[in-house]
């Protein structure tokens, strides 16, 4: 029970917005009886009710069994703090030229949401920050894009019906983003009633290159390993950077 687990009861005003503490296999699978407990040897127990694939230690590789179209799947520990995987050939080189195509003619500058005591005082530099261009791609704009969905559920754990659309992002030479979380403390942004209070927040990103460059271009994790937060949030001299590569 959650007494003898020793965890806290839900605060009653966002009950309706987090999910019960879930038991798990070592494969990530829901267990829901006391024979599946049995019968798994290893199980892990999630408070937030979300499957997280332990990281181990860095260097560590985990087989993923049965990802659609891609059978067992190999996912490489980079970073423990914070949890960075890498998965190698993810999407198809088709898939890549496609999203591509589709998305190129529909990118506009990309935006960012501001919390709400920066809203009078940074509404001028937040293009600053972000230089790159957008498209949200619907799955029903890509005929293929029901494939990929099926990966990703795999390979997060995560629901279809969880995920977001997805997020096509496009740098120049120069354009960057500024070090930033993906997820947000909904206590910051209260001005925003689409955040639902943090319902719609996020468990994790899964992030795809679809080319590869001569330089540059990397994803630049300031903070790896539990360093101190930087002075500045555009150096990208220092941290975890992974370099793009197709797929």
């Amino acid at each position: 029970s959650e007494r003898h687990l020793g965890i806290k009861e839900t605060d009653e005003a966002k009950h309706k917005l987090r999910l019960p503490w879930a038991v798990f296999s070592h494969a990530g699978e829901r267990i829901h009886t006391i024979d599946e407990v049995l019968n798994s040897g290893v199980i892990l127990l999630f408070e937030g009710g979300r499957w997280v694939w332990p990281g181990v230690d860095i260097g560590h590789e985990t087989m993923i069994p049965d990802v659609p179209g891609l059978g067992s799947t190999r996912m490489t520990t980079l970073s423990m703090i914070p949890l960075v995987f890498e998965i190698q050939n993810f999407l198809f080189a088709d898939e890549c030229d496609d999203i591509i195509g589709i998305s190129t003619p529909f990118m506009k500058n990309s935006v960012v949401t501001l919390m709400d005591h920066q809203k009078n005082k940074a509404d001028a530099r937040k293009n600053e920050w972000r230089t790159s261009s957008t498209y949200w791609l619907k799955s029903s704009h890509y005929e293929n894009m029901q494939s990929i969905n099926d990966r990703t559920e795999a390979v997060t754990r995560v629901p279809q019906e969880n995920q977001e659309d997805v997020q096509v992002l496009r740098y120049e030479v120069s354009q960057k983003y500024d070090s930033h979380h993906d997820y947000f403390n909904p206590d910051l942004y209260k001005r925003l009633d689409w955040i639902d209070e943090g319902y719609k927040n996020r468990l994790a990103t899964l992030l795809w290159y679809m080319n590869d460059v001569p330089k540059g271009g990397q994803t630049v994790f300031l903070r790896a390993g539990g360093a101190d937060q930087p002075a500045s949030f555009r150096d990208c001299s220092y941290g975890l950077r992974v370099r793009p590569e197709r797929g």
